[in-house]
Parts: C-alpha cells; structure tokens; sequence
C-alpha cells in the first residue's frame, strides 16, 4: 500500500469470526515496523439494507401543480422503461420503483394508453412497482373529510386489480391521527415516514418500528424512517462505489452503537 501526504484511509478485509478475539495489527516500512497495535475483532453483524427508490412530491417548492404533474407523469414511463432493461439482471439488481403518492398515479390510469396500463399493472404484480396511498404528503391543514376523501384513488387502483397496501409520508414529520382509522378500513397495512429535520425536531436518534394503534384498537405498522434522501446523502447517485460503500458501513455502524435492534433497515433515495 502505498501512503500520502496526510491522512490515509484503507479497507483490509479480515476472515469473520463466530466469537470476540484479539489480533495484532502492525505496519511496516521493509523491514521497520512503525507502529503495532492489539485489535479486537467481534463478530460481524448480518445486515440487509432496501434502497427505496422514489420521486419525492413537493407541489409549488420546485413547479406548479400543472408542471410537478406531467413530471411524474413521466418518471413512471421511465419506471417501466428500467424495469424492462433490468429484466435479466440478477433479482436483486432489477430496478424497482415506489409510488411515492397517489394522486400521480391516479392521474396516469386517466389518461395513459390502455398498452402502457397494461405495462404498469404487470409491474405492479411482479413487485417491481409499489404504489403508496397517501394522495400527497400531508401538513396539518387538511380536515378529517378531506383526507378521508384522499384516500378515493386506492378504489381506482383496486378496480385496475392492482394492489396498494402502503403508506408513505415524506417530509412532513407526523401524520393525521385519524389516518389510524381510515388505513385500516381502506386495506392499508404498512406506513412509512420519511422525516425531513431542517425546520423540525426529530423526536428519535434512529428509525423505529411500532405498532400504530387507533383508539378503536386497529393498528398497522410503522416505521419512522431517517430522512427521505438518506440515499442520496451515502451518495447514491454519484457513481462512485467505494465512497458510497464507506458511508453505507460508517451509517451501519453509527445504528449499532445506538443499539438499533434489528438487522434490517431501509434508505430512500
């Protein structure tokens, strides 16, 4: 290996071990050791981490309404587009895409080709793409009525035979307590929060799981997610392998140290 000037950084692959012990690490110039140091290696945790891949929906912070809507009229064309370039890819390489609202997808059974609906609605039953039910993300305005009538698209996706058992609420940090009644009613099973904290407090220090529970005693599980680009922060999307390995493993090993219990979790992007 060879150093440089200032600080250096490398990866020296290690047999696993079933139980704690100790080894020396030592470092050489020819014949010179320069430093040698004990090490305890631990057994090594079975970790599997899902990448959610999505767009995320924000109406009027970017475009207007009328724009944001033919943009993600088009990202779920590009959806089914990858997902047939990936078909014989091996399983865990074939893209998949997640719906992130309902009101874009609802939009696109109006008004695409019967060809491209039969596309999407395979997709669907393959796994491939997942609709969440959540018609946008959320704030506190919204009364009980409406956000009951926002969960109207989830008959339209049933109607089409397609399956939609998620919810998902990005960037707005907590949900409508009511929600916990109307979930359960319309066949929605999972809900997942992607929280944003620039002007918020974020209430955990790692992500959650819990049974949400209405007050009548329906209940569907949670997961209070870490931020909904938490991919795009281990930089995903910037084609380099080796520094998105190193923050993927240096995320794992912050979650360990706060004894997060188990050994799945997930990262949008």
């Amino acid at each position: 290996m060879k150093l440089h000037s200032g600080e250096n950084n490398f990866y020296i692959e290690i047999p696993e071990v079933s139980q704690a012990q100790e080894d020396v690490l030592t470092v050489k110039q020819g014949r010179e050791i320069l430093y040698t140091e004990p090490i305890k290696i631990n057994p090594v945790r079975h970790w599997q981490m899902n990448l959610v891949q999505h767009t995320h929906t924000d109406i009027g912070y970017t475009r207007s309404q009328m724009e944001i809507l033919t943009e993600h009229l088009r990202y779920i064309d590009y959806a089914l587009d990858y997902c047939d370039a990936t078909d014989n890819y091996p399983e865990p390489a074939k893209f998949r895409w997640t719906c992130e609202i309902s009101w874009a997808v609802s939009e696109y059974l109006k008004c695409r080709p019967a060809e491209q609906i039969a596309r999407l609605k395979q997709r669907v039953k393959e796994g491939r793409i997942e609709f969440a039910t959540m018609y946008l993300n959320f704030d506190e305005l919204p009364d009980e009525q409406t956000l009951a009538a926002s969960l109207a698209p989830l008959k339209q996706f049933r109607q089409h035979g397609m399956r939609a058992e998620l919810a998902m609420q990005d960037d707005v940090n907590g949900i409508g307590w009511c929600f916990s009644e109307y979930f359960a009613d319309a066949g929605v099973k999972y809900l997942n929060m992607g929280t944003h904290g620039h002007r918020a407090l974020i209430c955990f220090d790692k992500p959650t799981v819990f049974w949400w529970e209405s007050p009548s005693g329906k209940k569907m599980l949670a997961y209070r997610a870490e931020h909904y680009n938490q991919g795009n922060f281990f930089g995903i999307h910037n084609d380099d392998f080796e520094s998105f390995e190193t923050k993927v493993l240096e995320y794992l090993k912050q979650l360990e140290d706060k004894h997060y219990p188990y050994d799945i979790c997930a990262a949008q992007h």
